[in-house]
């Protein structure tokens, strides 16, 4: 079973501030790696679905809890980008709860399209840190 990340002081649905993290999950380091700049390539911000790129926000966790509920779900690297970061490049975070996690949000291009541009998508891959290996 799957462990669940629930918060009983959190509002789930609270807009994601300035200040918070989001991480997202990246399985594998060779295929969506820049070597040239020592940096995740854009592919990390790709959608193939069409629903938003899935993270995680921080919300009221510290960055270890984070990581240790990503290990349970997750293979692969964490990398993480501040929100504000991505309203500044004029990406759109989301929060979008699951019943898996309360902390789950999407990265949409704007309010209305979810898709984000491949200029946008750069600039995020730009200014993303990788966390750790998971």
């Amino acid at each position: 079973m799957m462990p669940l990340q629930k918060s009983k002081s959190f509002d789930k649905n609270s807009r994601i501030a300035d200040s918070e993290y989001l991480y997202r999950a990246v399985r594998s380091k060779e295929l969506l790696w820049k070597k040239r700049y020592s940096r995740p390539s854009s592919a990390i911000y790709t959608d193939p679905r069409g629903r938003g790129v899935s993270v995680e926000r921080n919300g009221d966790r510290e960055e270890n809890k984070v990581i240790e509920f990503c290990r349970n779900q997750f293979e692969g690297y964490l990398v993480k980008i501040n929100a504000g970061t991505c309203r500044d490049v004029g990406a759109y975070p989301i929060p979008k709860p699951t019943i898996r996690s309360d902390y789950h949000s999407v990265i949409q291009d704007s309010k209305y399209q979810i898709p984000i541009s491949d200029d946008k998508r750069e600039e995020l891959a730009k200014l993303t840190q990788v966390v750790t290996k998971l």
